[in-house]
């Protein structure tokens, strides 16, 4: 009889998978958003915790849209957490529309109470559809100064 103590088991681990890295698309998109250097978009609205999800062939995506949930479905985009309302997270989704342009929206998190209260993940807050690339960065920075004035009362939470 052996002394299962002495075995010495191989486990077989599956190859690490590497991180997807941003395609020809979101590294566009984050170029049209002024880049990641104090200029962009991204510094002046306080972004933070960017994440991108793209389609594997680079190729146009289907439209984007608006769920029952609040929540948007989406094929090839840049989403972002904001520096809004210091009690709420903001985040905005710069989407590729089939149409060859982008759809920037803004949304606020619902919290898990409210999300099962309500059915609500998330409540549009605002967005504008059919924004051309050399639009792009305008865009988003004026619809989070508009955001803040209507929001936050002008207030900007720098913490």
């Amino acid at each position: 009889m052996l002394d299962q103590s002495m075995q010495t088991q191989t486990q077989v681990q599956p190859p690490a998978r590497k991180p997807s890295a941003p395609g020809v698309v979101i590294q566009t998109m984050i170029e049209q958003l002024g880049g990641r250097g104090i200029r962009g978009a991204f510094a002046y609205i306080g972004a933070s915790q960017i994440r991108f999800k793209q389609r594997a062939d680079d190729g146009y995506p289907d439209a984007s849209k608006i769920r029952e949930d609040g929540w948007a479905d989406f094929q090839t985009g840049l989403l972002f957490r904001v520096n809004g309302k210091r009690s709420e997270t903001w985040k905005m989704l710069v989407t590729y529309e089939p149409s060859d342009t982008y759809t920037v929206r803004l949304f606020k998190l619902s919290g898990m109470s409210t999300a099962i209260k309500t059915g609500k993940a998330a409540e549009l807050l605002d967005a504008v559809d059919d924004v051309y690339c050399e639009e792009l960065q305008h865009i988003v920075e004026m619809m989070y100064d508009d955001a803040i004035k209507q929001y936050n009362g002008g207030v900007i939470n720098l913490d």
